[in-house]
């Protein structure tokens, strides 16, 4: 949308990611459709966050553990859940910690913090659970 001199700052067709750093290659993700990009470095030259959105059916469960591993990143993130049962486990070794929710949720996660996994607990067949994931960095690291 850059017929505008300000259209360049709107994403209506995301990017498509396969891969991900962090997601396991040999885990099944939970849903079949990859993630959709829709802010990083570059989609906005100068962009300092990426943003992935992720829609949840509930024929993508049971939700497999494994797959995001455990990890941190060197900048903060928001993990933004609509209107889902889930369980994110935050933390490592004795200071881990589980949290289940089962309504609308954000999560900080401040740099250098370990978490995951997600584990989707259920998802209402007539509507999909969508999560949105916020790195304040250009790339997903």
């Amino acid at each position: 949308m850059a017929e505008t001199k300000y259209g360049k700052y709107i994403i209506s067709d995301p990017k498509i990611a396969q891969q991900l750093a962090h997601h396991s290659k040999e885990a099944e993700y939970p849903w079949k459709n990859p993630a959709e990009v829709y802010l990083d470095g570059d989609l906005i030259p100068g962009c300092p966050a990426w943003l992935d959105i992720n829609w949840i059916y509930d024929t993508h469960l049971p939700s497999v553990p494994g797959w995001v591993k455990p990890h941190k990143h060197a900048q903060n993130e928001i993990l933004f859940f609509l209107a889902t049962k889930i369980e994110i486990s935050i933390g490592k070794g004795k200071d881990r910690e589980k949290h289940t929710f089962s309504h609308t949720t954000a999560v900080f996660i401040p740099a250098g913090l370990t978490h995951c996994p997600i584990v989707y607990k259920s998802v209402d067949k007539n509507k999909p659970q969508i999560m949105l994931a916020l790195l304040f960095n250009p790339e997903y690291t």
